[in-house]
């Protein structure tokens, strides 16, 4: 298995594997904020989001499998997010800043830049045992 490859080609439970491994990287690598905090995958259409972190009484994290189209895209949303995950709730109702400039959005586009390699690698090795 490859970053390129299509998620169309793999099963519902090969995507989740590859989160479930993801997930287990970054709660050693980072540890969690939001204790209970949850991952779940959306097979079904739903808009263009590929992912969000919803912070109400109880935090989940939804990947939107669809508009992921490969395993790269769907580290990058995954790590993206679970960056959000690990950031203070407030900043959701902060209105000072358009998406694409909250220091916020911006700390979790680098983050899942900064370790989607490493945590491939982790998932990898992980798949092939």
């Amino acid at each position: 298995m490859s970053l390129n490859q299509l998620l169309s080609n793999l099963t519902k439970k090969e995507v989740r594997l590859i989160v479930k491994l993801a997930r287990k990287w970054c709660v050693t690598q980072f540890g969690v904020r939001y204790k209970g905090t949850r991952v779940y995958c959306y097979f079904g259409e739903y808009g263009t989001d590929r992912g969000e972190f919803i912070s109400g009484r109880t935090k989940k994290i939804w990947l939107y499998i669809p508009n992921n189209r490969t395993v790269h895209m769907l580290l990058d949303t995954f790590l993206h997010e679970y960056k959000h995950s690990l950031q203070p709730i407030y900043y959701h109702s902060d209105k000072d800043y358009t998406y694409s400039r909250h220091p916020y959005e911006r700390q979790a586009n680098n983050f899942s830049q900064k370790y989607l390699s490493a945590c491939w690698e982790y998932v990898k090795i992980q798949l092939t045992k």
